[in-house]
């Protein structure tokens, strides 16, 4: 599995940085990529978080690269 995999873990990131700068990353193909993706989605944070974690952050890092 992923190795960080502390209960509640990306919760208590959220809450120190924000939603806004955590990227989703699996370690793939060095790890199964399921337990991140099951980490973020029964993560106690709100829905909008969960987007930006998952997708939006690294959509908005490459749209700055292509500026």
């Amino acid at each position: 599995g992923s190795p960080f995999s502390i209960h509640e873990g990306l919760e208590h990131m959220v809450g120190e940085v924000g939603p806004g700068r955590i990227l989703f990353g699996t370690g793939f193909p060095e790890s199964d990529p399921m337990p991140a993706v099951t980490m973020l989605t029964y993560a106690g944070i709100p829905e909008a978080d969960k987007a930006l974690i998952g997708s939006r952050n690294l959509e908005r890092l490459i749209e700055g690269i292509r500026r």
